[in-house]
């Protein structure tokens, strides 16, 4: 992680000086994104049982990675490469079942299937989830320890994500092929 000197121009692209700056804002944004941890680990959570789920109802030949390099039977779910291609199998892959009649996802059988299982927490997730895709994100704006303001460059939408770290480790013109999703208490994370 890359620090910033107080007298050098600020990440954010003010064009000011770090210390004149962003060098004192935002300090309470580290407790904002408390909230943002637990929607991680709900979204890790459920999609590791999303997975499960899939090898449950297609059996152990349902791999949708094969032409990526990770085995789904030994997924290390933290690898960057499971990180990219998870998301897209279960949010995003769409696929025929039952005679050919139906268009449908992972996520949309398992919430088919889990309904009346899931916390309204879980839910509102797996909604949120649905309505975001992967796409490039261009980061636009730093907020020194509090995130980034973030535009879509396929979609031309905007956000801002609130992410610390990121927030120090990225600059403006930085680019991302990630899922913005819309958390459903507001605002935005990266998954």
């Amino acid at each position: 992680m890359t620090r910033v000197g107080r007298n050098e121009p600020c990440p954010c692209g003010s064009g000011k000086k770090y210390k004149r700056c962003c060098a004192n804002a935002a300090p309470a944004s580290v407790s904002a994104s408390a909230g943002r941890d637990e929607i991680h680990d709900v979204d890790n959570a459920l999609f590791e049982k999303m997975l499960r789920f899939a090898i449950s109802v297609f059996g152990r030949e349902w791999d949708p990675f094969e032409d990526f390099p990770c085995d789904i039977n030994d997924a290390d779910l933290d690898s960057p490469m499971m990180q990219l291609v998870g998301p897209w199998a279960v949010y995003e892959n769409r696929f025929v079942v039952d005679n050919g009649t139906d268009d449908t996802t992972i996520a949309e059988m398992f919430c088919e299937a889990r309904r009346t299982s899931l916390s309204a927490v879980e839910r509102a997730w797996l909604e949120a989830q649905s309505r975001a895709s992967i796409s490039i994100w261009e980061v636009e704006r730093v907020e020194l320890g509090a995130g980034l303001h973030v535009h879509d460059l396929l979609t031309d939408e905007r956000r801002f994500v609130a992410e610390v770290l990121a927030s120090q480790e990225v600059t403006t013109r930085h680019a991302m092929l990630t899922r913005v999703v819309d958390t459903p208490s507001g605002g935005a994370v990266f998954c």
